[in-house]
């Protein structure tokens, strides 16, 4: 990670009265693959955003400032950050957030994310996450499924193309269901990729799983190696997440994705 001092060089207001992006370097236009990293399911995104981070030697290019967000800080090598941040290499630009979002922000934030991305114009949006499954299934599974949904054909081509399976039917919630919502409406092309993970238990191998469908649907190579030698570390390290992560579920329907829906298309 980057050790600069964060300072407002640049600053892109997406709307003015919620809250505005800060890009402390300017990305270019339709270089990079993007990414969000939200916490659910898991924790599958955040996890998994944190390994690229560090994986991918990723720098801070920016963050996201929200009055609508709780007052929290996040302190990495002695300095305060805002919990939303943005890193960036040569490949990727990613969006990750170290704290969930409360139900009241969930709407604002994620519209704000389709936009600054669509200022942006990566050549690919991938969001991570995590499908939920009762713990006495998960811990049976050695190896999660990974599965996917797209928001447009050309997303479905290139998911299918890379023999990777889609949920074909099942129920999506919290940010993910309303970015992927929106970005249907807006047909802006993402790939949504979950793997199935514990719904309140930190869950590093989940978030492997997804970072090696990220690597096949971008084509560049991401080793999982660390994430899944330091997965008991990971678990310790995000416990308090996790279980403000599980509250904050609660009340945006996470569990329903435990159902399935009621009619068929």
């Amino acid at each position: 990670m980057s050790d600069e001092v964060m300072e407002d060089k640049d600053v892109m207001v997406v709307q003015e009265t919620l809250f505005e992006i800060v890009e402390l370097v300017e990305q270019p236009k339709g270089k990079k693959h993007a990414i969000i990293a939200l916490p659910d399911a898991g924790l599958v995104g955040t996890i998994a955003g944190m390994h690229l981070v560090q994986a991918l030697n990723m720098e801070l290019v920016g963050y996201i400032d929200a009055a609508i967000m709780p007052p929290v800080a996040v302190i990495h090598n002695r300095k305060a950050r805002p919990p939303i941040q943005l890193y960036a290499n040569d490949d990727f630009l990613l969006i990750v957030s170290e704290i969930p979002l409360p139900a009241e922000a969930m709407r604002p934030v994620s519209t704000a994310f389709l936009q600054y991305l669509h200022e942006v114009e990566p050549k690919s949006i991938t969001a991570l996450g995590g499908t939920p499954l009762p713990p006495a299934l998960r811990s049976q599974i050695e190896v999660p499924e990974v599965y996917a949904v797209a928001t447009t054909e050309s997303v479905y081509d290139r998911i299918m193309d890379k023999k990777i399976k889609f949920l074909d039917e099942g129920i999506v919630a919290g940010a993910y269901a309303i970015i992927l919502l929106e970005a249907q409406r807006q047909r802006i092309p993402i790939a949504y990729i979950m793997a199935q993970a514990f719904l309140n238990f930190p869950d590093p191998g989940a978030a492997a799983e997804t970072v090696k469908a990220l690597s096949t649907l971008t084509e560049i190579p991401i080793s999982t190696k660390a994430l899944v030698e330091g997965a008991e570390e990971v678990r310790v390290r995000v416990r308090d997440l996790m279980n403000q992560t599980a509250t904050t579920m609660q009340t945006s329907s996470k569990e329903q994705e435990f159902q399935i829906p009621a009619f068929y298309s």
